[in-house]
């Protein structure tokens, strides 16, 4: 079982990670920066933990149960990847989208 301060720290370790990585998009001028990279980071973050204290206690040795963490794991994957796309399909100033596989028609 994952304690309550082992449970902080690994999020505000996570929060920092988003933090950093965040701030670097923001520097270099590009969509999704700090604010949503701390987000993601200390959702997945306690998620996680959660998910993992389930797993590893008593509830976990009930056969009527079945806990699996890397469903959630998938389901997290799953949820930044609609982020990245939401970021790279993002609509510009004159209506169209805007992205990096975007072509410029003469």
């Amino acid at each position: 079982m994952v304690d309550v301060s082992d449970f902080i720290l690994r999020v505000l370790f996570s929060g920092r990670c988003g933090l950093v990585v965040g701030l670097d998009r923001e520097i270099k001028g590009k969509p999704l920066g700090a604010g949503a990279h701390v987000l993601v980071a200390i959702g997945s973050a306690a998620l996680m933990t959660v998910t993992l204290n389930f797993a590893l206690s008593g509830m976990a040795e009930d056969d009527a149960i079945s806990i699996d963490p890397t469903r959630l794991i998938q389901g997290i994957v799953g949820g930044i990847g609609f982020l990245g796309a939401g970021a790279i399909m993002s609509p510009s100033d004159d209506g169209r989208l805007k992205g990096h596989c975007q072509k410029k028609l003469a």
